[in-house]
């Protein structure tokens, strides 16, 4: 297979990795110095069980950064033979370039006629070996690593009472959840980069990757070390710092934290007090991860089976689900398999926390702390904005990651009276300014309140093309990147786990599935198609085109809706999409282009309306997303075509 390999995400993953192992190597001081004094205070069998877990801690933790260090030297190795390959691709592509030419050459009649004179025939590509192909084979990586259970339970046989000092135990307990929480960040930097990395180069091949699970057993085994040293402190503070027997000791253990099997995991997570919820989130680092590896399908049998005997309270919810909703909101709320009301519910439950951020990164810009300036603040401010209304339920939120470009709006009121649901993909360099200042949201509110029992999802899950996240405008230079098949197709696939996810909820799981894309967003949503997903009707609002690989699905109404714009001239002059628009497709039903308020400058010949024909052009390719009065037949048209 060709050599697909991203040097970016290897860079970002072998930094991650290096300044993970850098961070293991250097807490080495710090948990030594912590442990050695809560040590020297104990005597007994609390002192030799103490002991133990630390030496295997620190043990456990050299092996992880060595693990780390090696598995990024692996990365690097495996760009190296990257480039080779790639270089013996490029090679071998230009010796066949030339071989054509050489065969071209002597099938010539004065090629014939000097080889038939016994003449050799002067050619400057003589003497050129055909170079080595791409043996195709690609690198091994395997990093594996897990972590060794740590005994914190005084055996039954255990003689002897012990004695701590309670201050320096909490101390030690302290210094390792410090620890644990900086190991923690690592750790999703590390895991983020190492599934880009795997999504991003798939020519690459592992063998055995437990690193990331066994991070997580290892900071799990830390914070059941932090827990159980806590207990010991405050049981020997409660004696007064006397002795205490090893039978007290054994009920203080507590109960060894691991990564719990799917099945184990959703069962605790449905019967947990907000206790012992706090204390799974706390031993289990990346439960959120975890959880997001599930089939849609099974998170939603879950929630559903997690209402059976119950009463909903007044949030629409049984007090299990809602207990669940207040501890994991973060987790929930971008879960795939979550019904839609639950995931706007676990939205709103975010908004206090997100607000924080906000404040705090403004703060940060406004001082100079923070790069960005005034265009990076601003967007702040509109963000802020934008969460109070959510807060205030004025807007629902399916999905929302702010460091991620990631967020979809649910407009409409999902409920019984719902008759169909529309994905709304909008254009190229769509931001997450765009959802903040409500411009992309006009078309859905338009077809909300013209067309009743519509739910519309307003949809951007990563970064959109052109996109400048900064705050500082689009990157107009990057139009190419709308243009890009492999851009759309990677877009693709996460438009359809999206609409798996939509379609698992039993009230979603019958409806009418109508896309909609806008420019750049109908070359995402015919690249759902093409990996896999379904949908009733597929618009196109002046659509940029579709992948090569698309082919019109016998099931699905297509139809395009368009002006006389800035995008179909640069289609019919065959720039965008390789020809592979819905106007030149005959898989789409054409509406007669529309007329725009200004197009009366479109007839004219002078050169001098040149710059006046862009500039309407351009407002048409926008006008047709819009709520504008201008916009009125093509909303009337599409209000017909949803309801069809």
């Amino acid at each position: 297979m060709p050599v697909r390999f991203d040097e970016e995400a290897a860079e970002q993953f072998r930094r991650a990795a290096r300044h993970a192992a850098s961070e293991l190597h250097s807490q080495g001081g710090s948990r030594r110095a912590a442990a050695e004094q809560a040590i020297s205070g104990c005597v007994g069998p609390v002192a030799r069980l103490l002991e133990r877990a630390c030496t295997l801690e620190a043990e456990d933790r050299g092996t992880l950064a060595g693990v780390l260090s090696k598995l990024a030297e692996q990365v690097a190795e495996a760009g190296r033979v990257a480039r080779e390959e790639k270089t013996r691709e490029r090679l071998v592509a230009e010796w066949e370039a030339r071989q054509a030419l050489r065969v071209h050459d002597a099938a010539t009649p004065v090629s014939a006629l000097l080889h038939a004179s016994g003449i050799a025939h002067p050619s400057a590509l003589a003497g050129d070996p055909r170079p080595q192909q791409a043996d195709g084979i690609s690198p091994v990586l395997a990093a594996s690593f897990s972590p060794r259970r740590r005994v914190r339970t005084p055996h039954r046989t255990a003689e002897g009472s012990s004695g701590a000092h309670p201050d320096s135990l909490r101390r030690f307990a302290a210094r390792s959840r410090t620890n644990s929480a900086a190991l923690e960040r690592e750790l999703s930097t590390l895991w983020s980069a190492w599934t880009q990395l795997l999504a991003s180069s798939p020519w690459l091949r592992v063998d055995s990757a437990t690193f990331l699970t066994g991070f997580q057993g290892y900071l799990a085994e830390n914070e059941a070390d932090a827990q159980w040293i806590g207990r010991v402190s405050d049981a020997f503070r409660a004696a007064g710092g006397g002795t205490l027997r090893p039978s007290v000791l054994r009920g203080l253990a507590t109960v060894r934290p691991r990564i719990r099997s799917d099945s184990e995991l959703l069962t605790t997570l449905a019967t947990a007090s907000d206790a012992e919820l706090a204390a799974i989130l706390a031993g289990i680092p990346g439960i959120g991860a975890q959880l997001q590896q599930f089939k849609p399908r099974a998170v939603a049998d879950w929630w559903t089976q997690m209402a059976a005997g119950a009463e909903p309270g007044s949030t629409g919810h049984t007090a299990r689900q809602e207990r669940l909703l207040r501890n994991l909101p973060d987790v929930l709320g971008n879960l795939d398999g979550m019904p839609v009301a639950a995931r706007v519910r676990a939205n709103t439950l975010r908004i206090p926390a997100l607000l924080r951020a906000v404040r705090a990164e403004l703060r940060g810009v406004e001082r100079g702390e923070i790069a960005g300036g005034t265009g990076r603040a601003g967007q702040l401010r509109s963000e802020l904005s934008y969460l109070r209304r959510v807060g205030q339920g004025e807007a629902q939120l399916y999905l929302y990651d702010r460091h991620a470009s990631r967020i979809v709006e649910v407009l409409g009121a999902p409920g019984p009276g719902t008759q169909r649901a529309i994905t709304y993909v909008p254009g190229t360099y769509t931001g997450m300014n765009s959802f903040y200042t409500g411009r992309v949201q006009q078309l859905g509110h338009a077809l909300t309140q013209g067309t009743p029992g519509t739910i519309v999802f307003v949809y951007k899950d990563g970064p959109f093309p052109g996109e400048e996240p900064s705050g500082r405008g689009p990157r107009a230079l990057r139009i190419r990147e709308a243009n890009n098949a492999e851009t759309a197709l990677t877009a693709g696939e996460q438009l359809r786990r999206f609409g798996t996810g939509v379609r698992s909820d039993p009230s979603f799981a019958t409806l009418p599935q109508i896309g909609i894309g806008h420019s750049w967003g109908l070359a995402n949503l015919t690249a759902s198609e093409v990996v896999g997903a379904r949908y009733d009707t597929v618009i196109s609002l002046s659509g940029a085109g579709m992948p090569a690989e698309w082919s019109a699905s016998p099931t699905t109404g297509y139809f395009d809706l368009s002006y006389p714009d800035i995008l179909q001239g640069a289609q019919q002059q065959g720039y965008v999409w390789k020809g592979h628009t819905p106007r030149n497709n005959p898989g789409f039903a054409k509406y007669p282009l529309y007329s725009g308020p200004d197009d009366a400058v479109l007839s004219s010949s002078a050169l001098s309306d040149t710059p006046e024909k862009l500039r309407v052009l351009t407002r048409n390719h926008d006008l047709i997303a819009t709520k504008s009065p201008t916009n009125r037949q093509v909303l009337e048209d599409l209000g017909r075509l949803v309801t069809q």
